[in-house]
């Protein structure tokens, strides 16, 4: 599959120390990998081929892994409607932020989302490490700006809004 919700995704950020093996396996088990997710996926994302993607890891702002736990890499899914940025919210934990327009980042609480019974709040609820939301807010105030444009611009020449 595609990996879609981040499923099945394997990060090697030291691809020669883990070995060819240990690679190679992983995207052995990718290929033959079943996601229970899947089945609520729209129907032109179900219709992907299976393949796998092998694409060099991003640089990234984060500290080693010895200090960091992260069960998926930190992605920011940008939403943009009508052509102009609304927000943003890491994917796989839409209820642990919200990045405004303006790149100002407003932590959810799990208790005031409970408290107002949002749907599906409480299913998402392990929270991001503080050294992580650390390295996310200070990457957004040297980046947003050119994210937001960025993403804004893509929309509009794909004439996507």
């Amino acid at each position: 599959r595609h990996g879609a919700n981040a499923a099945f995704v394997s990060l090697w950020p030291r691809p020669r120390e883990a070995g060819a093996e240990a690679v190679l396996a992983s995207v052995d088990a990718a290929l033959v990998s079943e996601d229970k997710s899947w089945v609520k996926e729209c129907w032109q994302l179900s219709q992907v081929p299976r393949g796998v993607v092998v694409q060099p890891l991003y640089r990234t702002e984060l500290p080693s892994a010895a200090d960091i736990s992260l069960d998926r890499p930190l992605e920011l899914r940008v939403l943009v409607f009508f052509g102009a940025v609304v927000g943003g919210v890491i994917t796989g934990r839409p209820f642990e932020l919200w990045v405004a327009p303006n790149g100002a980042v407003y932590r959810w609480r799990p208790e005031d989302l409970k408290a107002r019974g949002v749907p599906g709040s409480q299913k998402h609820a392990r929270r991001l490490p503080e050294l992580a939301l650390h390295v996310l807010v200070a990457s957004l105030r040297k980046h947003w700006a050119y994210m937001k444009d960025v993403s804004e611009k893509l929309v509009q020449k794909a004439r996507l809004d």
